[in-house]
């Protein structure tokens, strides 16, 4: 009988097994288009610590648990006194009042991508509109319901709807630092 292998043995043999079966199926679809992980590993020290990165660059989005959960995770560099982020989004500071908008009373924007619809006022409305960075306006509706649109485009005529158009801009990252952003391209 050969004695039982120790747990770091253990260990090291489940991480060399990992890593060449990691191997062997980056191998098998290195040949097939559009094949994208959903997300890379970026740090795993049990089956319950585990940080991801989701986006197609280490710097798309930001670093997120296994469950989905987003973390506050950023990697800073200085190179020759500058310096680059090449880690994680910047997450940009929550808007708290009503910004500016061109609002065109009787008037929808349709079809347009609708982000979402709740029933909530037009200051809320407006808000939210600013601190989603894929909304470009919003149109209220009777109820009164928020729609808020991906696009502006096109505008038609309807009765008891009103579209607002963002004129101002969606807040931009604040940073700790003044540091550029470069992506570190993870997948094909």
């Amino acid at each position: 009988r050969h004695p039982a292998p120790s747990s770091m043995a253990w260990t090291m043999l489940r991480g060399i097994l990992a890593t060449a079966l990691g191997q062997f199926l980056s191998g098998c679809y290195a040949d097939t288009p559009g094949f994208r992980a959903p997300a890379i590993p970026l740090l795993t020290t049990d089956p319950f610590t585990q940080t991801w990165i989701r986006g197609d660059t280490s710097t798309s989005r930001q670093v997120s648990h296994w469950d989905g959960t987003e973390k506050q995770m950023s990697g800073y560099i200085r190179v020759d006194g500058q310096d680059f982020q090449y880690l994680g989004a910047c997450t940009p500071p929550t808007v708290t009042t009503p910004g500016p908008m061109k609002t065109m009373a009787g008037y929808d924007i349709s079809p347009g991508d609708e982000i979402d619809g709740p029933s909530i006022g037009e200051e809320e409305c407006n808000i939210r509109c600013y601190n989603d960075p894929t909304c470009q306006a919003y149109v209220m509706s009777p109820g009164p319901r928020c729609h808020l649109k991906s696009g502006v485009a096109p505008v038609v005529s309807s009765s008891g709807s009103n579209a607002s158009i963002l004129t101002g801009s969606h807040p931009k990252c604040e940073q700790g630092r003044h540091a550029r952003q470069v992506a570190v391209h993870i997948l094909p």
